[in-house]
């Protein structure tokens, strides 16, 4: 009897668990959001600062997941998000103790995500060696539009997304639809420049 008992629990509990899954609504983002995305993997990104020294992204990762907005609710409702990252040269390559020695550390590019109502971009762009900090902005896909309005690339001012306790040194990033990253813009005057965008062996920046 009472493993009975406990065959109904667990195929109750089977079932509720299935109805979940099955009823659970998906948000993707559409190819208009994606359309904000300029990134492919293998791109190489050649930034070039005041001071004429050069730092390269690699981007090697671009993949999407689906997750509830609240990661607290067993939600019927998952969005879809977007993750671009790669790996970015050191300016001074590590030497460990056992003599290996690193030229490039990882960085998180671009995040994309949405809700019920629109898409957004999360401009997490940070490279973590540097001593100048990079802060999270968060712009929706329809403000960045009205920003563009007709031109080739917009700029924004760095802002914080998150309740964090330490200031930013970014003041402005220039963003372009088609190329990403352009331009960054530092509060002690210094800038990043990108100079060249290589894809398959090509750079299209200067098509």
């Amino acid at each position: 009897m009472q493993i009975i008992i406990r065959n109904i629990k667990y195929i109750i509990i089977v079932l509720i668990l299935s109805s979940l899954v099955l009823s659970c609504k998906k948000y993707k983002l559409s190819k208009e959001d994606k359309s904000w995305q300029p990134y492919s993997n293998g791109d190489i990104l050649v930034f070039r600062s005041d001071e004429n020294k050069r730092d390269s992204v690699f981007i090697d990762k671009i993949e999407s997941h689906y997750n509830p907005n609240d990661p607290l609710t067993i939600g019927k409702e998952k969005f879809e998000f977007l993750f671009v990252s790669g790996e970015i040269t050191l300016r001074k390559p590590i030497k460990t103790k056992l003599g290996h020695i690193f030229t490039r550390e990882k960085i998180d590019v671009l995040q994309m995500s949405l809700d019920e109502n629109q898409s957004y971009l999360k401009f997490v762009f940070n490279r973590k060696s540097d001593t100048l900090r990079y802060p999270t902005t968060v712009m929706s896909t329809k403000d960045l539009n009205k920003k563009l309005n007709g031109n080739t690339r917009v700029k924004i001012e760095a802002k914080e997304y998150y309740d964090v306790p330490f200031d930013h040194d970014l003041k402005y990033f220039w963003w372009n639809k088609k190329f990403g990253y352009v331009r960054f813009e530092f509060k002690n005057g210094t800038y990043l420049e990108l100079d060249k965008f290589i894809r398959k062996g090509e750079n299209i920046l200067a098509n």
